[in-house]
């Protein structure tokens, strides 16, 4: 079962996802704090990273997993830059 790390500060939209992850067969971690992303990436290891956080605290969780190895940025299907 592939697992997925879901930020998000929004926690009706963390539940929302969360739980149509869930229904679709898939482990989910939560979170709402930007800041808790690389430590979360370290220790549960998830298949994919799904990171709604805007400002530095986002941009540099995101870079610093990136540049550590532990993802690989890609394009979301609106063209937008992710990390997996």
């Amino acid at each position: 079962m592939a697992k997925i790390l879901f930020v998000d500060d929004e926690e009706s939209i963390r539940t929302l996802c969360s739980e149509e992850l869930k229904e679709e067969g898939y482990e989910v971690i939560t979170t709402g704090k930007c800041k808790d992303v690389l430590e979360l990436i370290i220790s549960a290891r998830p298949s994919a990273v799904s990171q709604a956080c805007h400002g530095a605290q986002g941009r540099e969780s995101l870079m610093k997993s990136i540049s550590m190895g532990l993802r690989k940025e890609t394009k979301g299907p609106l063209g937008l830059n992710q990390g997996l």
